[in-house]
């Protein structure tokens, strides 16, 4: 056969007889085809041309050549082509093999277009959001307006009306251009309105726009609370009132109405007038600044005239009624005397004083057509405007009308006042120690003006009031003028210094404990002489109202003392410790057997006639509590505590701890003799202290039976001792067992066991 492929061929034969045979052989490569290998491309929007080429690992030598997708042969190793289609690369090595591969040039150029939905921008909705039916993850989006930049988002948010363009971006590059016209409704109402007056003629004015729509809806605000949803409101008061009208599209127009209010009724001034004596008439007239447009007159007995000036011959009311353009009108009246109406009296004068020692009584205004008189009460005349008043007394002035012959008069009385004010001057403190500062005040009758002054002293602070503040000694003048007729009081004192009456203060201390603590106190007890309130100071630092020191450590002291005016006094005080002591009790740990006794004895550093207390804490009580010795008879382990005070408050402790031992000290002989002889005649049981007594005493022979029972006895009772028999009949000599209970001074059973020889 011809083998095509490399490998390990087998050989299979059977012999006729039966018998096999086999037999191997190896195909190898001689000449391997060479590695080969094409690369494509793809054209898109970004790379518009497209490369291929191959790879190869053929041994230099080789041919080759291009085919492409028309079967046009190119020898060009790369080739950069637009020409779309399957490109194939053969190549022919040194060896004569052939090796062929193939690539792709791809087109990839396609955009992705949008379908864009939005809505219509109006005052009711500012902006709309420009949607898109999907959005694609591999798109790019710019969105922009009349050429400028707006948004990369897939779906902005715009507040403009307008065209615009979105641009998508494919991930090949390419792009799509897509217009969206956003629609705007934006348009306002258009409308004016017009300013008006307010006037006594027009009390009420109707407002409106110069156009309306039924589509408009309206909203007036005014002056105050005034609101009205209509487009015509009536109104009565002035203000600027504003109209709001709002369109179907919520776009909205305020336009504002200036209404001025002109309700000021014209001034018009009447003078009264009289009918004069040399007249049969008298005019009627009055005085204006106004622009009027109607004047009426009226009066007595149906009195009218509709003239500006009129004239009447009747006494009485008159009235004028006038009336401006404004349609105000104004109402005033004078009255119309049968006698003329004379110019007022004025007068004035000075009294007699301290200062004037002489009056005077003045016509302050004269009148043309006028003689004015002053009499004296002696009814002297003096023609004199002005008059000079040597004495006190009442003056009259008579003022007549020289054309009508009428008289107006008057009195004036100039009286005399020429009493000094009373004055003392009140000493209202008094200069001592630190107490520098006083004050003086003063006492007087009347209103007056002060002015304090001195020579030797000093004033501090203002010197014109009734209280003076100084702070040395000396002579102090006050003097004081009358405000009603200027007439002067003076008064002085004399100020001294005062000396302190501060003489002693009495002290006590207690001492500073044993222990070491700072707790020594001081006492101010009680002070002689000076004023309270007191304040005290410990080595002149910090003074308080607190007569007590404490927290002091030993030491002596200098106590401060001051009153309230300053004046100090101060004494030294030595503060001690009270002395200390020792208290023992011995070894701080004694043992002892159970049932014995051990008796305590407190050694203590003090006098006997020192000690205050003594305090045992013990289990039991003791007879002595306050003996320094105590003798006891413990049960169990146990601490004991001797607390000493001394007469000073020194209190000392000591303890010691008491163990007990158990000594089992229960003892029956091991053999006894009883042959009356009196040595060792009995068995019996033999105990310390520590045993209360003997619960029960019990011998057994060797087979177990009981031969003797002794039950509840005191340790040493001759009725509880075994003289060898039972039942009154002596025993054979042997070994016995005992069983022995005991109960110890602390209640505990005891039990033991033991063999006693009978020796006969």
């Amino acid at each position: 056969p011809l083998a095509r492929l490399p490998g390990i061929y087998t050989l299979d034969i059977l012999g006729y007889n039966g018998c096999p045979a086999q037999d191997t052989a190896i195909v190898y490569y001689t000449d391997p085809l060479p590695n080969l290998s094409a690369l494509g491309d793809t054209i898109d929007c970004i790379d518009t041309v497209g490369n291929v080429a191959f790879m190869t690992d053929a041994a230099p030598g080789y041919s080759f050549r291009w085919l492409d997708p028309g079967g046009r042969i190119n020898n060009n190793a790369a080739i950069q082509t637009t020409l779309v289609g399957p490109y194939q690369i053969e190549i022919i090595d040194i060896n004569g093999c052939l090796a062929i591969a193939r690539a792709e040039i791809d087109i990839d150029t396609i955009s992705v277009g949008q379908m864009i939905t939005g809505g219509i921008i109006s005052c009711l909705e500012p902006s709309t959001q420009l949607t898109l039916d999907t959005i694609y993850p591999f798109l790019g989006y710019s969105w922009s307006f009349d050429s400028l930049f707006v948004s990369d988002q897939p779906e902005p948010l715009v507040d403009t009306g307008g065209i615009f363009t979105l641009t998508t971006t494919n991930i090949n590059g390419c792009q799509r251009h897509i217009n969206y016209q956003v629609e705007a409704d934006t348009v306002s109402p258009d409308f004016d309105l017009a300013d008006h007056d307010l006037n006594c003629e027009n009390t009420r004015l109707t407002l409106g726009p110069s156009r309306t729509n039924g589509s408009w809806s309206y909203f007036w605000t005014g002056p105050g609370d005034f609101t009205l949803n209509k487009p015509f409101p009536t109104i009565t008061g002035p203000g600027r009132y504003t109209l709001t009208a709002t369109g179907p599209n919520g776009c909205s127009r305020s336009v504002s109405s200036d209404i001025h209010a002109d309700f000021e009724a014209p001034v018009v001034t009447l003078d009264s007038t009289f009918l004069p004596c040399n007249s049969d008439s008298a005019s009627l007239s009055f005085v204006t600044t106004d622009s009027l447009k109607e004047t009426n007159w009226f009066g007595p007995d149906g009195y009218y005239r509709s003239t500006v000036d009129a004239a009447t011959d009747a006494a009485g009311w008159y009235y004028i009624l006038a009336k401006g353009f404004n349609g105000c009108e104004a109402l005033d009246s004078q009255f119309v005397s049968a006698v003329p109406l004379l110019a007022p009296l004025s007068i004035s004068s000075q009294k007699i004083d301290c200062t004037h020692s002489t009056g005077y009584v003045q016509i302050d205004s004269s009148y043309a057509d006028y003689r004015y008189l002053i009499l004296t009460e002696s009814n002297d005349t003096i023609t004199s405007g002005f008059t000079q008043a040597l004495d006190a007394q009442t003056y009259r002035i008579v003022a007549e009308h020289l054309p009508s012959g009428c008289v107006l008069q008057d009195s004036i009385d100039i009286p005399a006042d020429t009493m000094p004010p009373f004055l003392r001057i009140l000493e209202m403190d008094s200069i001592i120690c630190e107490h520098r500062e006083i004050r003086l005040g003063s006492e007087v009758d009347t209103a007056v003006l002060y002015q304090w002054s001195t020579l030797d002293g000093r004033l501090i602070g203002p010197t014109q009031n009734e209280v003076a503040r100084l702070d040395v000694p000396g002579t102090y003048t006050l003097t004081v003028s009358s405000i009603s007729n200027d007439c002067i009081s003076e008064s002085s004192v004399l100020i001294e210094e005062k000396f302190s009456n501060l003489q002693q203060m009495f002290l006590s201390a207690n001492d500073a404990s044993c222990d070491g603590e700072d707790d020594a106190i001081i006492i101010i007890d009680s002070i002689l002489g000076g004023q309270g309130p007191f304040t005290f100071s410990i080595n002149d630092e910090y003074f308080s109202s607190r007569n007590v020191f404490p927290f002091l450590h030993p030491d002596l002291y200098r106590i401060y003392l001051k009153d309230v005016n300053g004046c100090a006094l101060d004494t030294t005080i030595m503060v001690g410790r009270y002395p200390d002591f020792s208290l023992s009790l011995g070894d701080d740990e004694i043992f002892v057997n159970l049932g014995d006794s051990v008796t305590l004895q407190a050694s203590v550093g003090l006098n006997p006639l020192d000690i205050e207390r003594i305090t045992w804490l013990l289990p039991d009580s003791v007879s002595c509590q306050d003996c320094l010795e105590q003798q006891l008879f413990p049960t169990d382990n146990r601490s004991y505590l001797v607390s000493v005070t001394s007469v000073n408050g020194c209190t000392r402790q000591d303890t010691v701890f008491i163990r007990v031992a158990d000594p089992d000290r229960i003892f029956v002989p091991n053999a006894f003799t009883p042959n009356g002889d009196g040595i060792n005649d009995f068995a019996e049981v033999f105990t310390g202290n520590e045993v209360e007594f003997i619960s029960s005493f019990e011998v057994y022979d060797r087979w177990g039976n009981s031969v003797f029972l002794a039950s509840d006895f005191s340790p040493g009772a001759v009725n509880a001792r075994w003289d060898g028999s039972y039942r009154g009949q002596p025993l054979n000599p042997g070994v016995y067992i005992y069983l022995l209970k005991v109960v110890d001074i602390r209640g505990t059973v005891k039990s033991k066991v033991g063999e006693i020889n009978l020796l006969r």
